[in-house]
Order: structure tokens, then C-alpha cells, then sequence
């Protein structure tokens, strides 16, 4: 059993900002957006845009994944706004699985918890953005009923009407 719980400050400040900007640092050198050199400022910048407060930044949702059996966080889950003038649609800028608990079903399981979520917040419909090169999420994406509805270079955006 998975469940999502609200992500602590602490918990955010202490993982999964750094997390999230090593990952963006990552995803970004790999696909060609950025240089080594200019990866850690625009990488940094780019989260304190994002979530100029934190955990506290208006129209986001950020959650622990929790498997209710072992009583431990398997990874982390981020669902907001994407545009301010549609608010019925919801972005995933993330969903990160810890190493040793991938491959087990927690992704999926928390995007069906995230769904119940989101239509609670009033958003008819889901999207995320996932890089061509990252094929097992993709098909991951597919599985759980996500639509390809955009496609440009190395970039795919999905989305799913919930």
C-alpha cells in the first residue's frame, strides 16, 4: 500500500531541493540544454523560480511517497500548476523513486494517489514532460494511461484526463 503524505519543510530543505536541482543539472546536460558551466546556476535558479517559497510557493503540491508496509519514504512526488489562467490542468514536475525501491510498482501506485488528489484540487487533467532517451518512464507513462500530445527534439509531453 502507497500513500502521499505533504512533504515537510525539513524533508524538503534537507533531500529534496538538492535532489531536485542535481537531477535538473543532470536532465539538462544529458539532452543538450545546458553546458557543465552554466548547469549549476541555471539549475539552481530554475528551482528558486519554481518554488520561490519552498514547500509554501502557491498552486504546488509536494508529497513524500510512503510504502504503508515497510513505514518508510520510497521517493517523492510533485504536482502544480502549470499555467495560471488554466487551472484545470495539473503538471507532474516530478516523480522520483529511490534506487532500491524501483522497479516495484510505487510510481504508478503514487500517480493513482495523485490523481485523487489533483481532481480534490479541481484539475480535469494531468501532464508531465519526460525526455525521449528516458524510454522505461515513458512506457511506464503509457501503462498508467498517459497520451503522448506533444513531441519536439528530445522531448515528449504526455498528459491524462482524470
Amino acid at each position: 500500500m502507497v500513500s502521499l503524505y505533504k512533504m515537510t519543510e525539513e524533508y524538503y530543505d534537507r533531500f529534496y531541493k538538492n535532489y531536485c536541482i542535481e537531477e535538473l543539472k543532470k536532465q539538462c546536460i544529458e539532452n543538450g540544454y545546458w553546458s557543465k558551466n552554466e548547469a549549476n546556476e541555471k539549475a539552481l535558479q530554475e528551482q528558486e523560480s519554481v518554488l520561490k517559497e519552498g514547500i509554501k510557493t502557491s498552486g504546488n503540491y509536494l508529497f513524500c511517497i510512503y510504502n504503508e508496509l515497510s513505514k518508510k519514504i520510497v521517493g517523492e512526488i510533485w504536482l502544480g500548476e502549470l499555467e495560471k489562467e488554466n487551472m484545470e490542468i495539473g503538471f507532474i514536475f516530478d516523480i522520483h523513486i529511490n534506487e532500491d525501491d524501483r522497479n516495484k510498482g510505487y510510481a504508478k501506485k503514487a500517480i493513482i494517489e495523485l490523481e485523487k488528489i489533483a481532481k480534490t484540487i479541481g484539475f480535469s487533467k494531468i501532464r508531465l514532460h519526460v525526455f525521449v532517451i528516458n524510454e522505461y518512464a515513458i512506457k511506464a507513462y503509457l501503462n498508467s494511461g498517459f497520451n503522448e500530445f506533444n513531441k519536439k527534439d528530445n522531448s515528449i509531453w504526455m498528459e491524462k484526463v482524470i
